[in-house]
């Protein structure tokens, strides 16, 4: 992390370990204290608020959303910085607008996060995961190469779809891979398009389905058939189905920028990781059957 002066006086703390472990969680609470605000706050703002009072962050958002704009920019700006924000676009009326939002005032008092869900993917290793990250930047590391992706775009992500047949409304799931494979519908045998995907989950102590997967992808050949999964539409991604790589399509790597919101908040965010050590894998989940009507 970019920092200049430390944050906390280092003549107030003379064992120079704990002053580390001191500064590093202080680092780490203004970093996720300025994710609940999703940036539009410096953390050299923030950080004045705070010392402001004592480092309680009801107090502080109390502050900042319950006092006219002045009074907040009085107190967390130097006179240059006061100066420059009179001056600069919008006449430092970002204040205001951070006020008036209120869902970002709603998600601070709530101390909430916005977080997604999302899919990673790096070809080099053929790794593949599901990570929670922030909704404000969705970047993940690969734990193989160790850079960074970019999340997958809705509609490239492949793991546990849902599905809704248009011909007789029946609703189901099944694997597959958003707009390249289809499943036949287990009411009629209409070929659908999965709506959505999220991961694939243990289903401890749910009875199995007598469904056996059906999608374009293994179809005419059986799930695990020749053709590394390929069938007539897409590749199958059913953990049985055996198939060259793991990966289907690939994430765009990030390009750092030298913030630190995604390390910072790794410790809360948990994976899924495909043929990685990190449980649970795609091939590790027993997913013999699939569900039928009304099956989650």
């Amino acid at each position: 992390m970019r920092r200049g002066k430390s944050i906390i006086d280092r003549d107030c703390i003379g064992n120079r370990s704990e002053f580390n472990r001191i500064e590093r969680d202080l680092v780490g609470n203004l970093t996720r204290f300025r994710e609940l605000f999703r940036g539009r706050f410096t953390r050299e703002e923030l950080q004045r608020a705070l010392e402001n009072h004592n480092w309680n962050q009801d107090e502080t958002i109390a502050f900042i959303f319950e006092n006219d704009a002045s009074t907040v920019r009085q107190l967390i700006h130097t006179r240059e910085e006061a100066c420059i924000s009179e001056k600069g676009e919008g006449g430092g009326n970002y204040i205001q607008n951070i006020q008036s939002d209120l869902d970002l005032a709603r998600n601070a008092k709530e101390r909430r996060i916005p977080t997604q869900r999302r899919q990673f993917a790096c070809v080099d290793c053929d790794n593949a995961w599901w990570q929670t990250v922030p909704a404000r930047k969705m970047v993940s590391k690969c734990h193989r190469c160790h850079r960074k992706y970019k999340a997958l775009p809705r509609e490239d992500e492949w793991g546990w779809g849902e599905f809704s047949c248009p011909s007789c409304g029946n609703h189901f799931n099944g694997f597959a891979h958003m707009n390249r494979t289809q499943s036949s519908c287990y009411q009629c045998g209409t070929l659908v398009y999965p709506m959505s995907v999220r991961p694939p989950e243990r289903r401890s102590g749910q009875r199995r389905s007598e469904n056996t997967h059906s999608c374009t992808g293994c179809r005419g050949r059986g799930r695990g058939g020749g053709g590394g999964g390929r069938g007539g539409g897409g590749m199958c991604v059913h953990p049985q189905t055996p198939r060259a790589r793991q990966v289907l399509v690939g994430s765009g790597l990030h390009v750092s920028s030298g913030s630190t919101v995604d390390s910072i908040l790794s410790d809360d965010v948990s994976s899924v990781s495909g043929r990685s050590s990190r449980p649970p894998s795609e091939p590790s989940i027993p997913e013999d059957d699939e569900d039928g009507q009304n099956g989650h």
